[in-house]
């Protein structure tokens, strides 16, 4: 497991500017950002680097365990995985990739199994389900990955198979190594854990979407919409372009990378 907890230094100061309104403190945030910015990676916009990779988009919600239309600050998680879905989906296409939508309008209910299917039919390279996180406390915060860490069992159903387990999880450490590298100034890096740490995933042993999935599977949680921060970032264009960079350098790290970490 990868777990970083360190509050990058520009969230520190952007919170600081959210409560108590210094001007001399946005200043100094928008200084630190933009050093930040200079040193991050530039992304690959290459428009062959996914040539001939099939990639599923599952934009998380509304299913048979949860519609995602709670409100936070006038927006649901329904509605932002599936906007954040589209502008990656965009992403990708113009890398070349040849990408699958599991549904097809914002309000579509389908189930989590017929969201496996649709990678499974589509033989696709990775199945990335888009989510956002509710908190315990206000405090939670950060972005996190998700793969099926053991088998679970659901309406009859065991899986995922071994090796999808095993290929999920290099998929997983590869995805959050370029997520990382893009989102490190803004957000908290909550790492890379098993679906068996998850609310269903304790109750089926693994999410559903990854004991029907017959290809790797990751999930990513984008943030905690209980989170000041994190939601500001989330509604903001530019919070969602970059979510969408981090998005995109973590499908080519986990299908182009070549060389394996000693977490793999």
């Amino acid at each position: 497991m990868i777990n970083t907890t360190a509050k990058p230094v520009t969230k520190i100061v952007f919170n600081m500017f959210l409560h108590k309104n210094n001007f001399i403190v946005f200043i100094i945030a928008v200084i630190i950002t933009s050093i930040f910015a200079c040193s991050s990676p530039k992304p690959n916009i290459d428009p062959h680097i996914l040539l001939n990779k099939r990639i599923c988009l599952d934009p998380g919600h509304p299913s048979e365990l949860s519609s995602g239309n709670a409100p936070y600050n006038g927006m649901t998680e329904n509605e932002l995985n599936w906007d954040i879905s589209l502008l990656l989906r965009d992403a990708l296409h113009a890398r070349g990739a040849t990408v699958f939508m599991t549904k097809s309008a914002v309000d579509e209910l389908v189930s989590n199994s017929n969201r496996a299917r649709c990678a499974n039919t589509n033989h696709v390279d990775i199945m990335i389900r888009i989510h956002a996180d509710a908190g315990k406390t206000k405090d939670d915060n950060g972005f996190t990955i998700y793969y099926p860490d053991q088998q679970g069992t659901r309406f009859r159903k065991t899986g995922p198979a071994l090796d999808i387990i095993q290929k999920s999880k290099t998929m997983a450490l590869r995805f959050h190594n370029g997520m990382y590298a893009v989102l490190k100034p803004y957000m908290t890096d909550c790492g890379v854990l098993g679906d068996s740490t998850t609310y269903y995933g304790k109750i089926y042993g693994a999410l559903t979407g990854s004991i029907f999935s017959e290809v790797p599977v990751v999930l990513i949680e984008m943030g905690y919409l209980t989170n000041e921060y994190d939601l500001k970032l989330l509604q903001s264009h530019d919070g969602r372009q970059l979510m969408v960079a981090a998005l995109t350098e973590g499908v080519i790290q986990s299908l182009l990378t070549t060389h394996m970490t000693n977490d793999e």
